[in-house]
């Protein structure tokens, strides 16, 4: 082995192995690809080469000579591409021997000394960092304030205490498991290692990274706080009921009969600006930049850019904080006993779309110790907050900005609460029963009494919101007999300025110990929440009942379920809100038609303002409770201590956020929740060489077990447009049953055949997508999944699925109605097109049949879009922060533009399975146009239902 290349210029053996770029022109070198000849002219003049039909072990830095004999065409495609293994100068898998001389300069590498200070090299220690952040407050804001290396030391038991509780926190660990696998630790580690051995120990250890809370006692009745000047008092000053328990001799200390405990948001805003892996996306909502006529973000509505307006001086400090507000009760034991929780939740909207509303970034502020419900005295609690709000919004408080190594002050301003229609009662004051429930119509409702039974109806309260001069306000036949609403006119919009003067100013309320403190009869909440009907509307509303109901009555409901699914999209334009709310106001008025008055109460008029909320704040994703509703399931997870629940809560969400705060600071490879999901899609290709093209680098995983499938040979040759790159791949190609990419999670129809979840559904935009034209569109089911690997130095792989196509011909084997359903013939497939797709193209449907009494001649399926796992609309001014992910059409489904539609009279009573299609009263230019599904001809598509 006396080759040119086995020594460098400065005498290092086989230095070529491990420079295989040319510093200048960032290509491969020519010493390395002349190496890389050498290697393998010998390795293939070894006999045992020659015996395994030219096969041998690879040793590039991803096989290490560990996997199966390849041949040697593979072997060098490999270590054109990914580089020679570490330290393989002798190549003694491939017939060198291991004593050969190789001299000097190879055992004196730099780079394998294991004394990295002889070099200069400087160990980082995350943990270290971590520390210093969370005491950063703590040395006086000091603008020179340099590490002095007094946590140097802390980097073993810190970590491994560290990770143990964020696994406590992620798996909601009991404390007897956290001391068990304490113990396994420190069995199994060496005599004297610095594990800690219970979870007692690891919390003290980690407890001081907290933030810090306070219990205030509370009187029985909720009527007062015993906080400030009343602190020292030992009764209530409204109802005379004594604060702590009697004494007896089990009992030497002071215990108080209720508290409340409060965690303070200065100090948790603060720690945002504290920490490098935060502080830059606090400052994104001030940086970003978004799309003409679109909202992505709060920070993109009208309410927001209508605060900056008025409050200059706080905009000009883009690190000042935008809060929300959310409050609601739950039972920690569910209904085996009474036991109410209230917790209060901030939350700051800085954040991008990618982090804002995430549990860590849900800050738990106030919690009562229950078990009574607060009733009308929440606003007793909140008092502590509403002193920190106050002076966060007047005054601001101290904090330090790391990436700038600055003080500044920092304010905070309360932007809006959030919560359901009861809490909105306990937290505004404003009555949720009877007729002045609305708080938008207030006392210009046009509610009334039932006569029997004298429920609250809102039934033809709707009608003043349509145009003037439209025909439904003559209407007085299928309305209230008689009533002509040509002349009454919608509420007016109060601002908050008109709400404060007219409304509030001046109103005495009555005292908590008046309204009847925590009075509780026996009684229990009963039915289930607005979320759990969520899907079942948005989704399945606009066509489930169309064989199933009157088709005038199936358009009433299709039009409220698709009314909601278009407000709920991820990104709104401002234009369709336009539309929505004129929607809206006729899909009321036709319901209206249909049901009877009884079942028009408060929650079927409050959609009509919906749209105007959502004008205002932006897209309702960051105003709805389901994320606190899954907040406050984990918090109610947390009640390990049966006795003492609200104490144990508190305690363990303590845990939770240093947990949180701990995982920045974890090394890269370490695998949490936040940090690899099951939806992970792995990474960019990376190619080494310029001029790679775009398809060749989407981001996209396998899963499951490959197989090695020929899919193409002499009688099966490959599709032109394939053979055109390059000299086309090799015909063994990669298959895999699950695929993850773009937020959606791949199943081959084979693999999710019987499965609860059908995740085979594809769909893929056309040319014309742009143009809504509809034939641009194709549904069809995934076959298989396959990676394409061409040979060669650079390695390219592209991913293509295969796909059985639904015939996409409008009034064929698609059709689409007014309201944007769109349905596939099960029985019209389409082989015209081309099977193969990239995998970067096709989004996720799922198909459902339509429910039937009888069953069809044709069977149609409706198409439902799939939303993507965490693509999130929103772009970054700058290419130095990280991009979110994107689409163009996110939500995908298409608007609801209903005209003016006039449904038939009111049916009382009916026989479902009888259908009846005519329109009778509708005018002309007014009617829902509808096709039967179970048309009697397979192939043909009457257009008098869509």
């Amino acid at each position: 082995m006396t080759g040119n290349y086995n020594y460098g210029d400065n005498g290092g053996y086989r230095e070529w192995m491990y420079k295989r770029f040319d510093e200048v022109t960032g290509n491969l070198s020519a010493e390395y690809v002349a190496g890389v000849e050498e290697f393998m002219t010998f390795a293939n003049s070894q006999p045992i080469v020659q015996s395994n039909r030219g096969k041998f072990h690879c040793p590039c830095s991803v096989c290490k000579n560990e996997k199966h004999m390849v041949s040697g065409r593979r072997v060098s495609s490999h270590l054109f591409s990914q580089g020679f293994m570490p330290d393989y100068y002798v190549w003694h898998r491939h017939g060198e021997e291991l004593n050969m001389d190789i001299g000097t300069s190879h055992t004196d590498r730099t780079y394998q000394s294991e004394n990295h200070e002889e070099v200069g090299y400087v160990v980082e220690d995350p943990y270290v960092d971590m520390v210093n952040d969370a005491f950063r407050y703590n040395v006086g804001f000091d603008d020179n304030y340099d590490q002095d290396g007094s946590y140097q030391n802390v980097e073993e038991p810190l970590s491994l205490a560290a990770r143990l509780m964020h696994n406590k926190a992620e798996y909601n660990m009991s404390e007897k498991l956290v001391d068990s696998v304490c113990q396994m630790f420190t069995d199994f580690l060496p005599e004297g290692n610095q594990a800690t051995g219970s979870h007692y120990q690891t919390e003290k250890l980690i407890r001081n990274l907290g933030l810090p809370y306070h219990t205030i006692d509370v009187c029985m009745n909720n009527c007062m706080l015993f906080w400030k000047e009343t602190e020292k008092e030992d009764q209530c000053r409204f109802c005379g009921a004594q604060r702590w328990k009697p004494k007896d001799d089990r009992r030497r200390t002071k215990v108080p009969y209720s508290r409340m405990w409060y965690l303070p948001i200065g100090d948790r805003l603060k720690r945002m600006y504290q920490s490098h892996k935060t502080e830059a996306a606090m400052r994104w909502h001030s940086e970003h930049q978004s799309k003409e006529g679109e909202m992505n973000h709060p920070s993109d509505a009208a309410e927001w850019r209508y605060f900056q307006e008025q409050n200059p001086e706080f905009v000009e400090e883009p690190r000042n904080v935008y809060l929300g507000l959310c409050t609601d009760g739950f039972n920690p034991f569910g209904m085996s006993r009474n036991h109410s929780l209230w917790p209060v939740i901030l939350t700051p909207y800085n954040l991008p779309p990618g982090m804002c509303m995430n549990t860590e970034y849900l800050f738990l502020t106030i919690l009562n110790s229950g078990p009574n419900h607060p009733r009308g005295s929440l606003d007793v609690f909140l008092q502590p907050l509403i002193e920190e709000l106050k002076e966060l919004w007047s005054t601001g408080v101290d904090a330090f900005d790391v990436s700038l190594n600055q003080n500044f002050n920092l304010k905070a301003v309360l932007m809006w609460t959030i919560s359901d229609f009861p809490a909105y009662s306990m937290l505004s004051g404003w009555t949720t029963h009877g007729k002045l429930s609305c708080p938008i119509c207030m006392e210009s409702t046009k509610s009334f009494y039932l006569p029997n039974g004298r429920k609250t109806c809102w039934f033809d309260c709707h009608r003043r919101f349509l145009p003037h001069g439209h025909s439904l306000r003559k209407n007085k036949k299928d309305f209230l007999k008689g009533r002509d609403a040509s002349k009454e006119y919608p509420p007016e919009s109060l601002t908050g300025e008109q709400v404060y003067y007219e409304r509030l100013d001046g109103v005495n309320p009555p005292k908590t110990k008046d309204v009847g403190g925590n009075d509780m009869e026996n009684g229990k909440f009963l039915g289930m929440k607005s979320h759990d009907c969520h899907v079942f509307m948005e989704r399945l509303l606009p066509f489930i009942f169309a064989e199933l109901l009157d088709w005038n009555v199936h358009l009433a409901l299709s039009g409220i379920g698709a009314f909601f699914r278009d407000l709920c999209s991820r990104t709104l334009q401002k234009s369709r809100v336009q539309i929505l709310k004129q929607n809206i106001i006729l899909i009321l008025c036709n319901l209206e038609k249909i049901f009877p008055p009884s079942f028009f109460d408060v929650m079927e008029h409050l959609p009509i303002h919906l749209p105007y909320e959502a004008e205002l704040g932006g897209p309702v994703q960051y105003r709805w409770m389901y994320p606190f509703e899954r907040f406050f399931k984990k918090l109610k997870g947390k009640a390990k201590n049966k006795r003492y629940a609200a104490g144990s809560i508190v305690e363990s969400y303590i845990n939770d956020e240093i947990a949180y705060f701990s995982e920045h600071y974890f090394a890269e490879h370490i695998q949490t929740k936040s940090r690899l999901t099951r939806f992970d899609e792995g990474e960019v290709p990376v190619y080494h060489v310029p001029g790679v093209p775009n398809i060749f680098t989407q981001v996209g995983r396998p899963s499951g077990e490959m197989r090695e499938v020929t899919y193409w040979n002499d009688t099966s040759p490959f599709p032109t447009w394939v053979q055109e790159i390059v000299h086309g791949p090799l015909n063994k190609v990669k298959s895999w049953p699950m695929y993850f990419i773009r937020g959606y999670l791949f199943h081959t129809q084979n693999h999710g055949a019987g499965r609860k979840t059908c995740n085979y559904g594809v769909s893929v935009k056309g040319e014309n997508y742009a143009d809504a034209s509809d034939s641009a569109d194709f549904h069809g089911n995934l076959i298989d999944i396959i990676e394409l690997q061409y040979e060669g130095m650079v390695n390219l792989r592209i991913t293509f699925f295969k796909c059985n196509w639904y015939d996409p011909v409008i009034g064929r084997g698609t059709r689409r109605s007014q309201s944007g359903v769109v349905d596939v013939l099960s029985t019209r497939k389409y082989n015209k097109y081309e099977p193969f797709v990239l995998a970067s193209q096709a989004d996720q449907v799922c198909y459902i049949p339509y429910p039937y009494t009888k069953k069809p001649k044709s069977i149609w399926l409706n198409v439902l879009k799939v939303n993507p796992r965490g693509n999130i609309s929103g772009e970054y001014e700058t290419n130095d922060d990280p991009t979110l992910l994107q689409t163009e059409n996110d939500d995908g489904v298409l608007l609801t533009t209903i005209e003016d539609i006039v449904l038939d009279n009111r049916v009382e009573d009916f026989d479902p399975i009888i259908l009846d299609y005519d329109v009778g009263d509708a005018e002309p230019e007014d009617e829902f146009q509808c096709n039967l599904s179970s048309s009697d001809d397979d192939e043909t598509w009457s257009e008098e239902r869509y």
